[in-house]
């Protein structure tokens, strides 16, 4: 929106941004803005991912003011190309929703919620690109979001996370896989080896472990509770399925340049499969090749959905039942 001053003093408007009625009159978290506007001067303003504003004038006591504030609705143009065909209501309006969310999340960057950040987080846009893949004609939102990421610099983590550094790698081939553009990857060759680099000088080049000095602490996997020592068996499964991964780029795309040759760390399947574990654990350990066939089998046809569930969860859960032929259980 525009502010146009049209009086003599200078003015000062505050704003709060949300996406529904509920939100701005109860969440101390809005999207809040402060402008300067001189007299006579217009400022614009562009507030993300909202549809509700509410402004305060503030200016000199007793002084008169005029001003005029003009508003315009702007978002990214998404044709979808993706369809889902489905006899079950409920699963139609499930889509629907999840359609709108993809939607509106796609704006200056490929936003992990409309009502939370408004930030890149790369764990949540490797899922996010996923809908990408199946619903929309231009990937131009997706591709700024990864370069942005990229230029964390070298001895730093993406999101101050070493899991999300891991999933943004994952995001590149994933893209390349999807998408088949080598030019973007190779836009990108730069960021890779750096970011490969500082992930390699935090892995053990004997025994292939990632960040053995943490086993025993805490690494943020995602939001369900989960023992230190799960999260840090999650961190090298994940570790693992990336380095793949990026082999498997290099393999395709050698001009890349990359270089990834460490063992494959030995973890026992013991330390994903359990009754007290996270169904993270559990299903990360399976999506990694750390449980075997057989003891996946086992758990996939012996679990039953309880809580805590996550999105996170819930999607990696479905891949496994798809990936093992149990289709009906994956819907």
């Amino acid at each position: 929106f525009w502010v146009e001053n049209r009086g003599d003093t200078e003015i000062g408007l505050l704003w709060n941004g949300a996406e529904s009625l509920q939100e701005l009159l109860h969440y101390d978290g809005c999207m809040t803005e402060w402008l300067t506007v001189p007299a006579g001067s217009a400022v614009a303003t562009n507030p993300q991912g909202m549809r509700y504003v509410r402004m305060y004038v503030s200016g000199d006591c007793g002084a008169p003011f005029q001003a005029e504030i003009r508003l315009e609705a702007a978002g990214v143009a998404l044709n979808q190309v993706g369809q889902l065909q489905v006899d079950q209501p409920l699963m139609r309006r499930i889509y629907d929703v999840s359609v709108h969310t993809s939607r509106v999340c796609h704006q200056i960057g490929l936003w992990d919620g409309i009502k939370r950040d408004r930030l890149n987080w790369a764990y949540d846009i490797y899922l996010a690109a996923k809908t990408e893949y199946s619903l929309w004609d231009d990937y131009s939102v997706l591709k700024r979001s990864l370069r942005e990421l990229g230029r964390t610099p070298y001895g730093y983590w993406m999101n101050n996370l070493p899991s999300y550094t891991l999933w943004w790698l994952s995001s590149i081939w994933e893209y390349y896989f999807e998408t088949g553009d080598r030019a973007f990857v190779l836009e990108l060759r730069e960021e890779l080896l750096r970011h490969i680099a500082w992930v390699r000088a935090n892995a053990d080049a004997g025994t292939g472990v990632f960040m053995p000095e943490a086993e025993g602490t805490y690494s943020f996997i995602e939001w369900s509770p989960m023992a230190e020592s799960e999260s840090w068996a999650c961190l090298n499964a994940i570790y693992s399925m990336t380095k793949s991964q990026m082999q498997q780029l290099a393999g395709d795309i050698p001009e890349l340049g990359i270089q990834w040759g460490e063992p494959r760390a030995e973890l026992d399947e013991s330390r994903f499969i359990g009754s007290s574990y996270a169904l993270l654990t559990s299903v990360i350990g399976i999506k990694s090749g750390y449980v075997g066939e057989e003891q996946a089998r086992r758990f996939l046809l012996g679990y039953r959905l309880r809580d805590p569930l996550t999105p996170l969860s819930a999607y990696w859960l479905a891949e496994c039942y798809s990936e093992y032929g149990m289709h009906e259980r994956a819907w």
